[in-house]
């Protein structure tokens, strides 16, 4: 594997998590694939932490997940960066509890990205924002499976929902600095 990197055949399984699975950290194909015949593909087995060889290790989807940080970030968060930044709790301002989640500082060119990851029922998908950021060049922006659904830049709040298909979800919140 690539030590310099969490996913070395950037399947979207942590390579850590492949290797536990049983699963090779440098094919990509793998992912993708059913071992066990249960109709779930082993990514979506390793996010639900069931057994990509044993048919009878099936769980169901997630229909209702709520975050609202007040206890950090929940297991299916992570946190990339190619900056020294990072996400962390923040009491200034949030829309539910006493906490949100804000991306510390970013540097120039970099970026900093927190990511969930789940086995979802269909649906929809809401979460509140506020953005302070040069309206030129700083963009909060938010992926689902790697598609861009959302963009925002300058200073603005708000609420924004998008629709899901029943499956594996990999939902990006990616903080970008100075892009052009």
């Amino acid at each position: 594997t690539n030590p310099l990197e969490i996913d070395s055949d950037f399947d979207l399984i942590d390579d850590a998590l492949e290797i536990a699975a049983g699963l090779d950290p440098n094919d990509p194909s793998d992912a993708m694939l059913d071992f066990d015949g249960d109709g779930m593909v082993n990514v979506a087995e390793v996010l639900m932490e069931t057994d990509v060889y044993d048919a009878s290790s099936y769980k169901d989807s997630l229909g209702y997940v709520f975050e609202s940080f007040e206890n950090g970030l929940a297991k299916n968060w992570k946190v990339q960066g190619d900056s020294p930044s990072t996400w962390e709790s923040a009491s200034n301002w949030y829309t539910d509890g006493a906490l949100s989640i804000q991306s510390k500082f970013v540097q120039n060119d970099s970026s900093a990205t927190l990511r969930y990851a789940g086995y979802l029922d269909a649906g929809v998908i809401s979460f509140d924002y506020r953005v302070l950021s040069e309206s030129c060049c700083d963009f909060l922006r938010v992926y689902d499976n790697g598609q861009l659904v959302f963009e925002i830049s300058g200073y603005e709040q708000g609420l924004f929902t998008f629709e899901i298909n029943q499956g594996v979800h990999y939902i990006e919140f990616v903080y970008a600095k100075n892009e052009h």
